[in-house]
């Protein structure tokens, strides 16, 4: 049974699918997070970085709050972010992981890779708006942009259905 006081809607951030992590150093709402391990019953987080984030695997999440080394926040796997500069941007553009530990931008970085972490939505100097919703899985990411390749089944999986006509 759903009662009315945990039902929240999902206009700009999916509440009902916000997870609790224990922070691993100082973090910002709406940085995009890293999970890197466990404490207890919560996942532990760090920021996600393009410079590094070749070397690990996993899922981003977007932090819904800010909070300091230890502390217990939520993260969520999409958020819509009001009130950034998208000046110079088009609707549709990506936004990309930043170099900075935690940070998104527009343009793609120069130095490690240029993980697609969500989309303009609105462009505005001073009003625009972001939806950052990072991919679940970083090995699909690269594959979608051929950055990996991906293996060729030698035989069709039995749960493939049938082929198209």
């Amino acid at each position: 049974m759903f009662k009315p006081e945990t039902l929240y809607a999902a206009s700009d951030t999916p509440h009902a699918v916000r997870v609790s992590v224990l922070l691993g150093g100082a973090v910002l709402e709406n940085e995009i997070l890293l999970p890197n391990g466990a404490s207890g019953r919560y996942m532990r987080a760090i920021h996600a970085d393009a410079d590094v984030i070749l070397t690990s695997r996993g899922f981003l999440l977007v932090a819904m709050e800010s909070g300091a080394s230890g502390d217990k926040i939520d993260l969520v796997p999409w958020r819509m972010v009001r009130d950034v500069n998208t000046g110079g941007a088009t609707v549709g553009d990506p936004v990309f992981l930043s170099s900075t530990a935690g940070g998104w931008a527009l343009s793609e970085p120069t130095s490690g890779d240029g993980l697609v972490v969500g989309t303009v939505l609105v462009v505005s100097a001073t009003v625009g708006v972001v939806i950052l919703a990072p991919r679940a899985s970083l090995g699909a990411d690269r594959a979608i942009r051929g950055l990996a390749a991906i293996p060729a089944r030698a035989t069709p999986s039995p749960w493939a259905g049938p082929p198209p006509p």
